[in-house]
């Protein structure tokens, strides 16, 4: 048990790794480690969902750690107020879009925003009835936002499966880039859920919600 846990952690630092390549700066390496040996414990993981994908760091080492067989849903905003705005024109979403679609076999892209109903009804065709294993939830930033995407999609997952929410560290860095998320996380009662939080960084926090 101890060799599979090392293993485990090792395979979790190699993909972080691999992923921060991507788009250095966008996670705090120790609380994303976490994170992806969760998901690498966590069976079955197959059906994965991100919000809020920019350049695709994060959605790599989701595509990474779940089943290949699995579907593994990109649900983004290239003009959204909370992204870096990197992704407005067309040509630059086609050139992230294409590199996405390599990460997995069963790659889907969603552009637009994710409150429109018609979004969580384009995920819902996608997942032809199946649950979500992992929904990682960091597009809109305001804390109505987030709660907005918590409750349209967290349904989705089903129990035993695991949401995670990015950026939930309550801090003036946060603050002043009008990030609330923190807001939301705090008054979220009646739920199982964990912090991964890297004290050295003063940004990010992931905080874990683990359905019933």
């Amino acid at each position: 048990m101890v060799g599979v846990a090392m293993n485990t952690a090792t395979m979790a630092r190699q993909i972080a790794a691999e992923a921060i390549a991507i788009e250095p700066g966008n996670q705090n390496e120790g609380e994303f480690s976490e994170l992806i040996a969760m998901l690498l414990t966590t069976n079955p993981m197959r059906n994965v969902m991100e919000i809020g994908t920019e350049r695709g760091c994060s959605f790599y080492a989701w595509c990474k750690a779940s089943a290949p067989d699995g579907v593994k849903i990109s649900l983004d905003w290239g003009w959204g107020a909370s992204g870096t705005g990197n992704f407005r024109t067309a040509e630059a979403r086609a050139e992230r879009d294409n590199r996405l679609l390599g990460y997995a076999k069963n790659v889907y892209r969603i552009e637009g925003d994710s409150h429109l109903p018609e979004n969580r009804m384009r995920v819902q065709s996608i997942l032809h009835g199946e649950p979500l294993d992992f929904l990682f939830i960091d597009g809109d930033h305001s804390e109505a936002g987030v709660r907005q995407d918590w409750e349209m999609y967290g349904p989705l997952v089903r129990p035993g499966g695991i949401v995670a929410f990015h950026d939930i560290k309550e801090c003036e860095y946060h603050t002043r880039a009008g990030c609330f998320v923190h807001n939301f996380w705090n008054g979220l009662t009646g739920v199982r859920k964990s912090e991964l939080i890297s004290r050295e960084h003063v940004w990010g926090g992931i905080g874990v919600v683990f359905p019933s």
